[in-house]
């Protein structure tokens, strides 16, 4: 009898959670800008320092960021580039 090859399937969906003022978003999509614009979140509702979960497959990596920067990154698309290509980097 032959062996059948089992190959690993890579989930390539991102998962990102948000953890602001005892509240919990959580958000899915193809690429990190999708999952992050999935939140549902705007700068206004950002009140406090908040703790960012990102998994993509068997990878995960979990950063605090302060109130003035979260805000921003909500507020401004392109300073949200910023913040993608840094985890994007993390999560190789």
């Amino acid at each position: 009898m032959a062996k059948k090859n089992e190959n690993k399937v890579v989930d390539n969906v991102y998962t990102v959670t948000l953890r602001v003022s005892g509240k919990e978003f959580k958000g899915k999509g193809e690429s990190l800008l999708e999952a992050l614009t999935s939140l549902g979140l705007d700068y206004t509702q950002v009140k406090t320092k908040g703790e960012i979960i990102v998994n993509k497959g068997d990878k995960n990596h979990t950063r605090v960021i302060q109130l003035p920067k979260l805000r921003r990154y909500f507020a401004s698309k392109l300073l949200m580039g910023g913040l993608i290509r840094d985890l994007e980097t993390l999560l190789k």
